[in-house]
């Protein structure tokens, strides 16, 4: 509230600084994967750069299906001839894997593997392959989806 300035006017106030507050927040960076029989949701926060980031992969079964709770779910990064093709961060590990503590069953229809990384400049990528199953009453489907995300850092 301003002193001396009508109700309304402090409510205009207020809201422009809402609104500016809200504009200046980073945004997170995420791509949604569609496959059959489940939605995959990569998702990195705010990140800075030489800052531990986080990328969230987050795997949702649809219909009748549902995690599978004995597939070793696991995140490598990509590389050719040796060399990493993501671009600009670096991975605090060679690979993610559920053995390791970086996938956690949410629900009996979600999942999500936790990768960190660090932004060495201000754009990067990254890009990598997830390894991840779904089942049904029937059958389970192996899946390798492609991971390419764009990393903002501030």
């Amino acid at each position: 509230m301003v002193p001396g300035m009508p109700l309304p006017m402090n409510r205009i106030v207020a809201l422009a600084g809402l609104a500016a507050a809200v504009l200046s927040a980073p945004v997170a960076d995420a791509k949604d994967f569609k496959g059959n029989n489940f939605v995959l949701q990569a998702t990195t926060g705010a990140c800075k750069k030489g800052e531990e980031c986080v990328l969230t992969l987050r795997l949702e079964a649809q219909g009748a299906y549902h995690i599978n709770d004995t597939y070793p779910y696991k995140f490598t990064p990509a590389k050719k001839d040796d060399k990493p093709l993501s671009e600009n961060v670096e991975f605090v590990k060679d690979s993610f894997t559920k053995v390791a503590g970086d996938f956690t069953k949410d629900t009996e229809k979600v999942g999500t593997m936790t990768i960190r990384f660090k932004p060495t400049a201000a754009k990067g990528k990254i890009i990598g392959i997830y390894k991840m199953s779904v089942c049904s009453e029937q059958n389970c489907q192996l899946e390798q989806q492609e991971i390419q995300l764009d990393v903002d850092a501030k």
